[in-house]
């Protein structure tokens, strides 16, 4: 997972913030809306709709990353099941349709003084006690070697502090004597290694090499010691920044310096990693020069967040993300291998108070990164360790209680339906009567009911705008007759050349008060799902819309518009 600056604040921020969007009241003056999560006695989950993926083989991994699980677990963390009651996390995972289980392996995650750097201490004693517990449930075991003490990803590759100062061939020989070490060590515990990845994120460097020709040595030597190890395990390498477009690079370097694997394996997070259209392309590129196959590492998507992108910030919107992910692989046949979820019950650790949080995660490992590593990594851990990255991603709310979303593995092998009712009229612009819509001050610029495919999100017909010279609209419809409660509304828009200067939201009004969340746009297909959570509604009556003013020539479609009841 990368670690960089700026990933680290932007999640550990949206922890302590849930999702929010703008509300004017009558003066005009704008507030914020903040939308807690509700807590029941026994929770229920909130509904989601899957739709069944055809041609999934029954090998088809459907696998979580779960690498901190046993620090969070000597914290005092608890995880439930679905029935309200505490339950193995590897138990809640094979009832959603888990079969594999990703462990990442440091070399020595401690400083001097035996204290952890974080991040779950996670070493080989690690990947055997998960892999136990995992064969339990008949999962397969991932074990991914970083070749460092702690995080390795493309921004940072630090080689192991007893490997610090050795030479190119006694490194080589090291890289060799561990993996394969590591390998028989997990083995003679009885464990069954399905595959191993030689590598996290290798972007550019490995164990403290940058140099192509050093970093390809290294992988082919660690390749090499899987192979002579146990022939039976399938060997990974791993890349992320998908959006570059260098797959085909990294498939052509593998093939020039001789590394022999099985499987490419990419991370890819929507939100930093461009379109899903892009990674089947790049991944495309990878089988045509290599003949490998492919497969999603590590991939996730926040259930709770105030940023707009690909899905809506919901329990939904991590279904359809991990929806997408899976008919992505699903479509590559039998070179499709599986997707991984990464750190699906990452959440953080319980306690009194903030100050027993904060102890805990120091004492366990169970942030993201603890005060010591900054003794390994003094520029990025040694200045923002803290708090774990993953809560609002996570596939549990944070109190250890699954989220519906954790069963769209089991789903896309048979599909389901909440049945949650779309109160919006004509929503996907299917309907040849526009009138259930109000085009208001479309009096510049193009805007119509477009029939094409290719502009749509589903179905054939979607709204449209377009102008040479700019753009300027409001459409909007009015519910009446609502039960009072709660509701979430959201529309999935695309487009692009909107200008620097382009107002575009989504806006609802309701008992006298304006809500809006506002988005931009980047490109053909790159749908955006703005979306306002829980806005209250007592009179029964709501109006909603999406407003769009933008430059000359600015271009765009707005389809799949839904206002549902806040589950």
């Amino acid at each position: 997972m990368k670690r960089t600056l700026t990933m680290v604040l932007v999640l550990i921020l949206t922890v302590l913030l849930f999702a929010c969007a703008g509300k004017t009241d009558n003066s005009g003056t704008v507030q914020t809306i903040g939308v807690p999560v509700d807590k029941q006695e026994t929770p229920e989950p909130l509904g989601i709709s899957v739709s069944k993926i055809e041609g999934i083989s029954d090998d088809f991994i459907m696998g979580a990353d779960i690498s901190s699980l046993l620090s969070l677990e000597a914290s005092g963390r608890v995880f439930y099941g679905f029935d309200g009651h505490e339950q193995d996390l590897l138990k809640t995972l094979s009832q959603s349709g888990i079969n594999y289980i990703r462990v990442r392996v440091w070399n020595d995650p401690f400083d001097a003084n035996g204290n952890g750097y974080g991040g779950g201490n996670c070493t080989v004693d690690t990947a055997i006690e998960l892999g136990k517990r995992c064969a339990e449930y008949d999962m397969g075991l991932l074990v991914d070697f970083h070749y460092s003490d702690f995080w390795a990803d493309p921004g940072k590759q630090q080689a192991p502090k007893a490997w610090g100062n050795m030479t190119m061939e006694d490194k080589t020989q090291a890289i060799y004597d561990y993996t394969a070490q590591s390998i028989t060590k997990i083995q003679h515990n009885g464990i069954k290694i399905g595959m191993v990845q030689v590598g996290n994120e290798t972007t550019g460097g490995l164990c403290g090499e940058w140099e192509k020709a050093n970093v390809y040595r290294l992988m082919a030597t660690a390749a090499q010691a899987v192979r002579d190890t146990d022939s039976r395990i399938q060997i990974a390498v791993h890349y992320t920044n998908p959006e570059r477009k260098t797959y085909a690079d990294y498939a052509r370097d593998l093939n020039q310096y001789g590394v022999d694997y099985d499987i490419f394996a990419t991370s890819y997070y929507p939100a930093y990693h461009g379109s899903i259209q892009n990674l089947k392309e790049q991944l495309t590129a990878v089988r045509s020069i290599s003949g490998k196959k492919v497969m999603i590492a590590e991939t996730s998507w926040a259930y709770t967040s105030n940023e707009v992108g690909a899905y809506k910030a919901s329990v939904q919107g991590q279904a359809d993300a991990i929806s997408e992910c899976v008919q992505t692989m699903v479509d590559f046949g039998d070179e499709g291998v599986g997707v991984f979820y990464w750190e699906p019950a990452w959440i953080d650790v319980s306690g009194e108070n903030q100050t027993e949080i904060v102890a805990k995660r120091e004492q366990y490992g169970a942030g993201w990164a603890s005060s010591f590593a900054g003794s390994y990594d003094p520029e990025d851990a040694g200045q923002y360790y803290g708090g774990t990255a993953c809560v609002p991603t996570a596939l549990f709310d944070p109190d250890g209680y699954p989220l519906a979303s954790l069963k769209t593995f089991l789903y896309l092998r048979q599909g389901t339906s909440c049945n949650i009712r779309n109160y919006i009229s004509n929503a996907s612009f299917e309907e040849e009567d526009p009138s259930a819509w109000r085009i208001n001050e479309a009096t510049i610029g193009t805007v119509n009911y477009q029939e094409k495919a290719s502009d749509a999100k589903e179905g054939t017909r979607s709204l449209h705008f377009w102008c040479a010279e700019s753009v300027s609209f409001t459409a909007e419809q009015t519910v009446e007759f609502l039960p009072k409660g709660q509701y979430d509304f959201s529309a999935y828009v695309q487009g692009d050349d909107t200008g620097e200067r382009a107002v575009m939201k989504i806006y609802a009004i309701s008992d006298g008060v304006r809500y809006e969340q506002s988005f931009t746009l980047d490109g053909w297909a790159n749908w955006r799902v703005p979306m306002i959570e829980g806005i209250p509604c007592d009179t029964g009556t709501l109006t909603v819309g999406i407003e769009i003013r933008a430059a000359a020539g600015a271009w765009g479609s707005v389809d799949c518009v839904e206002l549902l009841p806040k589950q």
